[in-house]
């Protein structure tokens, strides 16, 4: 169990409502929170080559390059710099 700070007013009023609903006020919080978290999710910071639209962009230009010239990639790149030359020339 944690515990938190609040201003005295804002307890009281929340104390009041959660008496006429006949819950507790730590239910009341708790349930306050949950909906906010709902409409405002944490999101972690994700790299944008390991999103999802990078990936379909990649696989949308491997399509695209299919049956076309071959241009070699090293191993250790990831082909954006190839992609990049063949397409800016």
């Amino acid at each position: 169990m944690n515990t938190i700070t609040i201003d005295n007013k804002l307890y009281n009023e929340a104390m009041q409502y959660a008496d006429n609903k006949r819950m507790s006020i730590s239910g009341l919080f708790e349930l306050a929170v949950r909906k906010f978290m709902e409409h405002n999710p944490v999101r972690t910071k994700e790299s944008v080559l390991d999103s999802a639209e990078y990936k379909r962009a990649l696989d949308y230009m491997d399509e695209l390059m299919a049956g076309e010239q071959i241009v070699s990639v090293p191993s250790d790149e990831d082909g954006r710099g190839a992609r990049t030359e063949k397409y800016m020339r």
